[in-house]
């Protein structure tokens, strides 16, 4: 009895340290993932003297007390926002993603009469909440409540569609390739010309819409951009992401906010 109880002790402490190298390994990946937001930011702020992180979801990498941390930066206002976009973007989004011309009609009009009914019940007493408490979507994913809307379909156009952006036209000198072709109604292979374009770009412009051709950073205020950050890193052989909106705040765009926060340990 007693060799079983000393067995049982050793068992219980080392479950005990594991657990406790576990919760600290944890914890440690989580304040790493502070630390990146925070850097991102204030590069975000600096401006043209950080060039190398475009909001246009092309992969780039930054250090962050001596990690290395892989990341894209997407400007929400590229996406199409099912809060807001037109009917008919949705339904040439849908098909772009791969649904037959009449379901993808379907679920955009099942979006449309979401977006109604919210509306509605925002009348009254409600109205007195903040706009973003009466968004009809609050997360992408809960497009997945309507009939017709699927798990492939939602990763088909993940990277094209968004909650946050809060504007029924996209911005394309960010726009994705799917969100170009549905909002713009442009074929294929000229919204993929853009996107090579906008990439072949060097780092200290930004692809201006208007004239086709490149800007310099120093013309962008991204005060108030939704911008969404997605970081992967390893730590103690083991690898984290975070996703998160980041937003620019201030006068000088000295100060940020987030939203949408996720943090998990990855495969």
């Amino acid at each position: 009895m007693l060799l079983l109880l000393t067995a049982a002790v050793i068992l219980t402490s080392g479950v005990a340290r594991s657990v406790s190298r576990e919760a600290l390994v944890r914890s440690q990946a989580q304040a790493l993932g502070d630390a990146v937001i925070f850097q991102v930011a204030q590069e975000l702020q600096d401006g043209p003297a950080s060039p190398h992180l475009r909001i246009d979801g092309s992969p780039t990498s930054i250090t962050v007390l001596g990690i290395h941390v892989a990341l894209t930066i997407d400007s929400e206002f590229g996406k199409i926002d099912l809060n807001a976009a037109p009917t008919q973007v949705l339904a040439r989004l849908f098909i772009y993603a791969g649904m037959p011309q009449i379901d993808a009609q379907n679920l955009a009009v099942s979006v449309a009469r979401a977006r109604a009914q919210a509306a509605s019940t925002s009348v009254g007493a409600d109205q007195t909440q903040a706009p973003e408490l009466r968004l009809t979507f609050r997360l992408t994913n809960e497009l997945l409540y309507l009939s017709g809307a699927s798990p492939a379909l939602l990763n088909a156009i993940d990277a094209a569609v968004t909650t946050d952006s809060g504007h029924n036209m996209i911005d394309p000198s960010t726009a994705p390739l799917a969100a170009l072709v549905a909002s713009e109604s442009m074929p294929p292979e000229q919204a993929q010309e853009i996107v090579r374009e906008r990439r072949a770009l060097p780092d200290t412009e930004v692809w201006n819409s208007a004239t086709g051709n490149g800007q310099s950073h120093a013309a962008v205020d991204l005060r108030g951009w939704p911008l969404r950050l997605r970081a992967r890193y390893d730590l103690s052989n083991r690898s984290f992401e975070i996703d998160t909106i980041i937003r620019l705040v201030g006068a000088a765009g000295n100060g940020f906010l987030t939203s949408h926060y996720h943090f998990a340990e990855s495969d």
